[in-house]
């Protein structure tokens, strides 16, 4: 019986967890590509390509059992990398990568086409939080796409470089919004700007 509350409990919070995951961006849930075929040819693509390194121990196997936990959006950016490395990929890695419509298809992102151009252009400057860094990787695609200056302070971002991205944004004018996630971003900025 307890076995049976632990797993109940596990799916729960895994379910709960993709309905936070679809309220903020579909492309954090993996909808596309589940057809066998589509999966075995990503899979043999990727680990041509090095994707996943060159290691001897790599198998197809392996690659695939990797790409069950890869959302829509972690396929796109692993093609679209491995096109950036070599362009001719693209007639074969092309079809697994997302349209601009596809990227902010989000309803929150639709709104933030609307809001952002609307509220820059009354002088405000915006924060934009988010608990997903992958959500901020997708912000900032629809910030490049609106041609809107940003920038960004997650975990990854070194300690030591975030007080300069801090005072950059509250001086500089020209940059409209910051991207930053809750973790690293939440507790104890001074953004006065």
């Amino acid at each position: 019986k307890k076995n049976a509350t632990a797993a109940d409990a596990a799916a729960q919070q895994h379910l709960f967890t993709s309905l936070r995951k679809a309220a903020n961006h579909p492309l954090l849930l993996r909808t596309r590509f589940s057809d066998e075929s589509e999966k075995q040819n990503l899979a043999q693509l990727l680990m041509n390509y090095g994707y996943f390194g060159n290691d001897a121990s790599l198998t197809l196997t392996l690659v695939k059992e990797e790409l069950e936990n890869f959302s829509d959006y972690d396929i796109h950016c692993a093609c679209e990398e491995m096109i950036s490395e070599n362009p001719a990929r693209r007639e074969f890695l092309g079809r697994y990568t997302l349209l601009e419509d596809d990227l902010f298809s989000s309803s929150k992102f639709v709104r933030l086409r609307e809001l952002l151009p609307d509220l820059i252009s009354k002088g405000h400057r915006i924060l934009l939080f988010s608990q997903w860094t992958k959500v901020l990787d997708l912000m900032l695609n629809l910030m490049e796409s609106l041609e809107m200056s940003c920038l960004r302070l997650d975990g990854s971002t070194q300690v030591s470089e975030r007080q300069g991205l801090i005072d950059r944004f509250n001086s500089d004018q020209s940059i409209h919004v910051f991207l930053l996630s809750t973790r690293a971003g939440g507790m104890g900025l001074n953004l006065t700007a």
